[in-house]
């Protein structure tokens, strides 16, 4: 089992956002890159955000990150693709 504290103590950059035409309109590719405290933890992507979440969340840099590392969160308390498949 995953432990969300660990997630919350990662150390995120945000380095890049790119505005993405999708079919339901626009929506935010906030790409960032994540080490814990011992740097023995690396992580890097990007999430997707609506446009409303990452103008509401882009006030400072620290709301950026808060708004990545929710989702982050969010990502990884979803099962996994094999489980939303037999269910």
């Amino acid at each position: 089992m995953l432990k969300m504290g660990l997630v919350e103590k990662l150390q995120i950059r945000v380095s890049n956002m790119q505005f993405v035409d999708v079919e339901e309109g626009q929506v935010v590719h906030v790409r960032f890159n994540a080490t814990d405290a011992q740097q023995q933890i690396n992580m890097n992507g990007y999430v997707v955000a609506t446009t409303q979440e990452f103008f509401s969340s882009s006030t400072s840099s620290e709301g950026i990150t808060e708004l990545v590392r929710g989702k982050i969160l969010a990502r990884l308390g979803e099962p996994a693709e094999e489980e939303k498949e037999t269910e």
